[in-house]
């Protein structure tokens, strides 16, 4: 009976280690566009949940400036959610604004003004 709860408890540890094991690779794979007719996605990677209702109205308004037609989604993502964004993408600001395309990332900047200017020139 204690060799099936040690291989049990073994098995929840492997399986709790592996559920946040995906790459950054994996993670930018995932996040590519799955639509042909949309080039990218963005995640705005924000300190924790409650900074989202104080940059929501500000990032909408600067987003409604800004040409987004090839843009499929838009997402908001913590650290404390389902991967380490911080430490896989060097985040050092927030909100850091993670585009990526059909080839992987694209760009990766705190700059607001920075994203805006990529979208006016693609």
């Amino acid at each position: 009976m204690k060799a099936t709860k040690y291989y049990f408890f073994l098995l929840l540890i492997g399986i709790l280690i592996g559920c946040n094991t995906q790459s950054k690779a994996e993670i930018i794979e995932d996040s590519k566009p799955s639509v042909p007719f949309f080039d990218y996605n963005i995640t705005i990677v924000v300190e924790d949940e409650e900074q989202i209702s104080e940059l929501n109205e500000e990032i909408v308004s600067e987003f409604e400036s800004i040409q987004l037609k090839s843009v499929m989604t838009t997402t908001y993502a913590w650290d404390d959610q389902s991967y380490d964004y911080t430490t896989m993408f060097g985040i050092t600001e927030y909100p850091t604004f993670i585009v990526i395309g059909h080839d992987g990332l694209i760009l990766s900047t705190s700059d607001l003004e920075e994203l805006k200017n990529f979208f006016e020139n693609v």
